[in-house]
């Protein structure tokens, strides 16, 4: 991630690096692998908790999660 600081301000990386941090724990546990398919992603306690940190991050960047609804 250093080779790119340059390309992010100081609170933009901090919001990357809490959200690498929250990804690499739980793969580390692996609890981010407990469960199949939907169940994993909607209902695993670790998933929600990644996608929420997902969601914080790119409002922290300007973005909205419609901004990529490409239906």
């Amino acid at each position: 991630m250093e080779q790119f600081e340059f390309c992010f301000l100081p609170y933009e990386r901090d919001a990357l690096r809490e959200l690498l941090e929250l990804i690499d724990r739980y793969f580390k546990d692996q609890s981010l692998l407990e469960g199949v398919c939907e169940y994993l992603v909607y209902h695993n306690k670790s998933w929600i908790e990644v996608r929420e940190l997902a969601l914080k991050t790119l409002y922290t960047f300007g973005y909205d999660l419609e901004d990529f609804d490409y239906d």
